[in-house]
Order: C-alpha cells, then structure tokens, then sequence
C-alpha cells in the first residue's frame, strides 16, 4: 500500500487494498500522477470515501446536493402549476389554467 514512481514513464501510482461494501479484501492501482503529492492526496480521498466509519457529512452522502441546489424560482413554479393543471385538468373541455376559477 503506498505511493511508488514508475521507472520507465517516470510518473507516480497508487497501489493499495481496501474492503468493499460486502467485506471482500480488494486491490486498487491508479496510475500516470505527475506529481507525489497528487498521488498522495488522490490515496487519501479514495481511503477517505471508501473507510468503513459510518459517519457521513453532507457532501459524501447521495443527498447532499439536495442542500446546495437553489430554490425553485416563482415564475418555474408557476410554470410547473400550469403544466400539472393542463395534464389533469377536471373538465374535458378545460383547455386554460382560467377556466378552473
């Protein structure tokens, strides 16, 4: 598990072993770094996401993106309302979001 140079390119790769999800022991290599330190930082947040702690921050989790994306606008949702009441409008002959008032 480490960081190593290859000698005939001369770029850096990563060579580790991890636990997967199930518990099987699985092997990692990545290759063609340009530098150590990309290496090493590219080793520690593949370590970071796949570590076997539970504790998870709002960016590793699925819905953490759910917190940064911006309010709908009012003119979108009033778009969406339009849209919904066409598709199901009660009355047959109801072409227009007016009719239902």
């Amino acid at each position: 598990m480490g960081v190593f140079k290859d000698k005939k390119t001369g770029n850096w790769y990563v060579y580790l072993y991890y636990k997967d999800w199930q518990g099987d022991r699985k092997r990692k290599m990545k290759r063609g770094f340009t530098t150590k330190r990309d290496a090493l930082e590219w080793e520690r947040e593949f370590q970071r996401e796949h570590s076997e702690d539970l504790d998870m921050t709002l960016p590793k989790c699925s819905f953490g993106r759910a917190t940064n994306t911006p309010p709908l606008r009012k003119q979108s949702k009033m778009i969406i309302a339009s849209i919904m009441l066409s598709r199901f409008s009660i009355g047959a002959g109801c072409a227009s979001v007016n009719c239902l008032r």
